[in-house]
């Protein structure tokens, strides 16, 4: 089995005991805490925090409030990645079923698949000055997008128009049906964390 398919395995079992989302942070270092996470999946986020951790000279984990003016600068990284990155495939671009790219590998192409946006926009905020404990990559089933928190139970979504192309709270729209599929929050991760949503 490769490893998308073993991602969609995961995240159809998680997604059949996840009832509300609630955001709880669980240190990268203690997986055995949620029993339903899949090896190979938190092998590949971790694997993929590794790799851009080294990639950007293993930057410190910043902490605090949103910077002034918060929400402008969050459009306009949003509306950037909307009008300057096209989606590709990681087998067109990478050759590979699955390939989780570092944030330098992306500006590079300026190219990738949900996962590879989400992880730009992530770069991006960080890059302006957004603390590492307010944002994110959620991954619902088979998608991911970035998030900026601004509850522990509630964030702001940034899509790449699978959901939506505009900027939207959480709790205002999920669980969402698209496709005949209902979608909710099933975990995140930045450059340091990984958390569940419950």
């Amino acid at each position: 089995m490769n490893i998308k398919k073993y991602l969609m395995y995961f995240i159809l079992n998680l997604i059949s005991y996840i009832k509300n989302f609630k955001r709880k942070f669980e240190d990268h270092t203690s997986y055995e805490k949620i029993p339903e996470y899949d090896g190979i999946f938190r092998r590949t986020i971790s694997n993929w925090q590794r790799r851009e951790s080294e990639s950007l000279n293993n930057p410190t984990k910043s902490s605090g409030d949103l910077p002034a003016g918060w929400k402008n600068k969050a459009k306009q990284i949003h509306r950037d990645m909307l009008k300057n990155m096209e989606y590709v495939s990681d087998t067109h671009l990478y050759g590979k079923c699955e390939y989780w790219a570092t944030s330098k590998e992306i500006l590079k192409y300026m190219k990738g698949d949900c996962e590879d946006q989400a992880i730009y926009v992530l770069r991006e905020l960080r890059d302006a000055g957004f603390p590492d404990n307010k944002i994110g990559v959620v991954i619902v089933k088979e998608h991911a997008f970035a998030c900026i928190h601004i509850t522990n139970n509630d964030f702001w979504l940034l899509d790449n128009g699978y959901i939506s192309r505009q900027i939207i709270k959480a709790s205002e729209i999920f669980p969402v049906k698209i496709k005949g599929t209902e979608l909710k929050p099933v975990c995140g991760f930045n450059l340091f964390d990984i958390w569940t949503y419950k």
